[in-house]
């Protein structure tokens, strides 16, 4: 079956509590739209339908996320979306582009459970099923702390299918976390936008 045609859920995680930054990152603006907006139109411009957000944001379809981390705003999704595929993407990733998550779509027909990208924790690409929900749920269910789950211990645990980063791209996956980054991204996509 060709991957433009099974239902694909975009996903913006955007349910972290932002504390490196000091403020909300998902309504930080650079170029006139905010982190949130960029992210949501990437998800919708590679045919995702419906996109929702991880995270309470008004004027967005929304799915409740307990800022405990990704993992757990995963599973929050998991639980509330019934497409065939979701493709996961957080709100602090403002370099990726249509390429990136084409080819995640690209390559779904051929994974169990999923697709990301080698030496980068995303975006991610997961198909539901009850293996999925349960390698999850178990996951989740070890240790004290949610945040201290680790995103690689999930795929490696759930055999999740690593693509390799050309070179040419490794910008591509940076994130923006603290203010330093922040200043740097705006300078970045600024630059970007002239050349």
């Amino acid at each position: 079956m060709n991957s433009a045609t099974i239902q694909t859920t975009g996903v913006v995680l955007a349910g972290g509590r932002s504390s490196r930054m000091g403020h909300d990152k998902a309504l930080l603006a650079v170029q006139g739209q905010t982190l949130l907006e960029r992210a949501y139109r990437l998800l919708a411009r590679v045919g995702c339908d419906p996109v929702v957000v991880s995270g309470r944001y008004e004027g967005y379809t929304c799915v409740t996320d307990p800022g405990q981390g990704p993992l757990v705003g995963i599973a929050a999704v998991l639980g509330a979306c019934r497409s065939a595929q979701l493709l996961i993407l957080p709100v602090d990733m403002p370099y990726l582009g249509e390429r990136q998550l084409q080819r995640l779509l690209d390559a779904a027909p051929e994974v169990s459970h999923g697709v990301s990208y080698a030496e980068a924790q995303f975006p991610l690409l997961l198909k539901p099923n009850p293996q999925l929900l349960a390698g999850l749920t178990a996951l989740l269910a070890e240790g004290t702390d949610p945040c201290d789950h680790s995103i690689h211990g999930f795929y490696q645990r759930m055999g999740i299918h690593l693509l390799p980063i050309a070179a040419a791209e490794r910008g591509c996956f940076d994130n923006t976390n603290t203010p330093e980054q922040w200043r740097d991204c705006v300078t970045r996509l600024e630059k970007d936008a002239s050349s």
